[in-house]
């Protein structure tokens, strides 16, 4: 019977990642300078193969670091990055999906 919990939990953590994702996306939009440089130099700066306890940088932090450092620089709007990355669709297609369990 803890095939439902399992399940449940799985959309709860999909949920969850999906919110930390738009917090994360935020976060990189809000603390980029506007600067010259380009978005691999500043990557170069400020991503490090570790962060401060040591935990591993996933690939995907630095992926998304670098997309939205770009489209910040084409002067999109947070809501606007949001939307390119496909948040909004993500987000909501998950929630309606625990909407209905």
């Amino acid at each position: 019977m803890s095939l439902p919990d399992v399940y449940g939990q799985g959309k709860s953590n999909a949920q969850t990642a999906c919110q930390q994702k738009e917090e994360t996306i935020k976060t990189i939009f809000q603390l980029l300078p506007e600067s010259e440089r380009s978005c691999s130099e500043i990557a170069k700066l400020v991503l490090t193969e570790e962060d401060e306890e040591g935990e591993k940088l996933d690939t995907e932090y630095q992926s998304l670091f670098l997309k939205v450092c770009e489209l910040k620089r084409q002067k999109h709007t947070l809501e606007e990055i949001r939307e390119h990355l496909g948040l909004p669709k993500q987000c909501n297609s998950l929630s309606n999906a625990v909407k209905k369990n």
